[in-house]
């Protein structure tokens, strides 16, 4: 009888020694597919100050406490936010003066800028409206022209956390597709919209919506018949943390070279 107690207890001190080996294995692939995740997705806590072109344009960008944008200063204009509860942004010309302004903006829960107000030399003259998805991407945004019956609405269209297309409407008819493609091995460092992909007519922070995850790679640009018009490759190099230290623009019959500065 105790020989028959013995042998089973050691068949379950077997099977209990089994199952700690499986829990500590699925534990241990769980941990290494966690640290693979965090390096494949690394944090980036350092701002754009600064980007040249080989054209010679120079963007300089500045920033509060907080980390949120305050000035964008070109060869050709400024750009001053006000990073308030009631975000604005005042972007002049240095040529000819001419202002405009985004004012009046409403936020939603999120954050994020719903509405605004645009003025072009004082005047009122396109409201504005956001819309976002429950990830906080932009999804679309309408002008409402007020000085004429104009309506523009852009769409935004994701996939795997990068936007892949954006649609250009002008009183409800297509006017041109844009169609992006990312390096997937290569995360996106930028908190600012720098190369105004999104082309609300200033540089953004994530206010106006989360960015693509991934650096972008390839921009095919399409007329409303659906015609290839232009077509950019972007090739990035980047630093031992990931930031990029330089950038190829690569069209048909032009190469502009850009270079950052982060800090």
């Amino acid at each position: 009888m105790l020989l028959q107690f013995c042998v089973i207890k050691l068949k379950h001190m077997k099977h209990l020694f089994i199952l700690l080996a499986v829990a500590a294995a699925f534990s241990s692939c769980k941990k290494d597919k966690q640290a693979d995740t965090k390096a494949a997705s690394p944090a980036f806590t350092k701002n754009l100050i600064e980007e040249k072109l080989s054209n010679g344009v120079t963007k300089n960008f500045s920033y509060n406490a907080a980390n949120r944008i305050v000035s964008n200063t070109t060869n050709f204009t400024l750009t001053n936010y006000q990073q308030e509860s009631a975000f604005s942004l005042k972007h002049k010309y240095n040529s000819n003066g001419h202002i405009y302004e985004l004012k009046n903006t409403v936020r939603n829960a999120m954050g994020k800028i719903i509405s605004a107000d645009r003025y072009f030399n004082g005047v009122l003259q396109s409201k504005l409206t956001f819309n976002y998805n429950g990830e906080g991407f932009l999804t679309k945004v309408t002008w409402q022209r007020i000085d004429i019956v104009a309506t523009t609405e852009m769409n935004y269209f994701y996939q795997a956390g990068n936007m892949v297309k954006i649609t250009d409407h002008y009183n409800d008819k297509l006017q041109n597709t844009y169609l992006y493609e990312y390096d997937l091995a290569a995360a996106n460092p930028f908190k600012l919209d720098w190369y105004e992909f999104m082309q609300l007519g200033f540089v953004m922070d994530d206010q106006f919506g989360k960015f693509s995850k991934n650096l972008v790679k390839k921009e095919t640009a399409l007329d409303g018949n659906g015609n290839v018009y232009k077509e950019i490759q972007f090739a990035f190099t980047l630093d031992a943390e990931g930031y990029p230290v330089s950038l190829k623009e690569i069209t048909t019959n032009n190469t502009t070279t850009y270079t950052f500065k982060f800090q």
